[in-house]
């Protein structure tokens, strides 16, 4: 399993920096960014939304899962 820190250890604020703002200006100027349309939907007592881009040419491409689940606080959950 990889930790925090084992991307902390890897992925340095400068690199994480220069990624998005590479990433950024390719996607205002280039049209090489393929990024499909994002993914919703709703879940028990929640809800799930997925994206992903993918930088043409780059060997790596990203994906986000983030749910939310606003009950959560009354059940003294995060």
């Amino acid at each position: 399993m990889i930790g925090l820190q084992d991307i902390q250890a890897l992925v340095t604020p400068a690199i994480a920096l220069a990624s998005a703002r590479r990433a950024f200006e390719a996607l205002a100027t280039s049209g090489a960014v393929s990024q499909p349309t994002p993914m919703g939907w709703d879940v028990a007592d929640g809800d799930v939304h997925v994206r992903g881009a993918w930088l043409k040419g780059s060997p790596i491409f990203a994906l986000k899962a983030a749910t939310g689940f606003a009950a959560n606080r009354d059940r003294g959950l995060p």
